[in-house]
């Protein structure tokens, strides 16, 4: 949780945008769009007025041999209230034909994600944002699971803010 100066729709689009992923997240080796399903947050369509894709995103963490792999659902909706955006994340595995690794990455899950823009009231450009993350990695020790799941949350919100 921490308070970025950023509109919440600012950092909705930001996190959305892969072309834009190493900004924020400094261990990715990029990210691309798998599949758009929908993509216009004005515009209603069969998950309402939202953006929703399936994203691929390799990392490579200190310390690991081996590129880490994501296939994740990202989905993200105005609130009812309009007072920000929740951005929800799920693992979608793909079966080994299909993600093209052969073998190459270890294939990690974000089991769940859940991501709360609030505007801070009376500042247009600031969010306090809310973020929790449960990941599965295996292969992955848990010492250094732990390690770099600390490292990786304050140095997000440190990027978020640079």
């Amino acid at each position: 949780e921490g308070i970025v100066n950023m509109s919440p729709l600012t950092i909705a689009e930001l996190l959305l945008d892969s072309s834009r992923v190493k900004e924020y997240n400094k261990l990715s080796l990029g990210r691309e769009d798998i599949l758009v399903l929908q993509d216009d947050l004005n515009k209603e369509g069969p998950f309402g007025k939202s953006i929703t894709k399936v994203v691929r995103n390799t990392s490579k963490p200190p310390m690991m041999r081996r590129t880490l792999e994501f296939v994740t659902l990202m989905h993200l909706k105005e609130l009812p209230d309009g007072n920000g955006y929740i951005l929800v994340s799920r693992a979608v595995t793909p079966s080994d034909d299909e993600s093209g690794s052969q073998g190459k990455v270890i294939r990690s899950e974000i089991l769940t994600g859940v991501n709360l823009f609030l505007r801070v009231e009376g500042d247009e450009h600031r969010t306090l944002m809310i973020t929790v993350n449960h990941l599965f990695s295996p292969m992955v020790p848990m010492m250094i699971a732990k390690k770099i799941g600390l490292s990786s949350a304050s140095g997000f919100f440190y990027d978020m803010r640079a």
